[in-house]
């Protein structure tokens, strides 16, 4: 069966990235992507399994700095360095 999908071009991006990170052309990466999800799942009743199981190094670090970068929009107030002193932070235990 042949497919066609227009993707968005940020998710194409990702998917191009995700299969040249495991060596493999874009189709052979979709291919074995529905393969994982599907084939298993159906047939032994399991769901996907979580990030945390399944993540390499690479993945970890790229959702990392996913969420660091999705922070800077955020504008939290900065905290002096007087403020983090453990003096000023147990004083009430000195």
């Amino acid at each position: 069966m042949t497919v066609t999908i227009e993707l968005k071009p940020e998710l194409e991006k990702r998917l191009a990235q995700k299969a040249e990170e495991k060596g493999l052309p874009i189709e052979a990466y979709i291919e074995v992507f529905i393969e994982s999800t599907f084939a298993g799942d159906l047939a032994n009743g399991q769901t996907e399994k979580a990030f945390y199981e399944t993540a390499t190094k690479e993945e970890w670090l790229a959702e990392f700095h996913k969420w660091i970068d999705s922070q800077k929009e955020k504008n939290y107030p900065s905290i002096s360095d007087e403020m983090l002193r453990r003096e000023k932070i147990y004083e009430d235990r000195l």
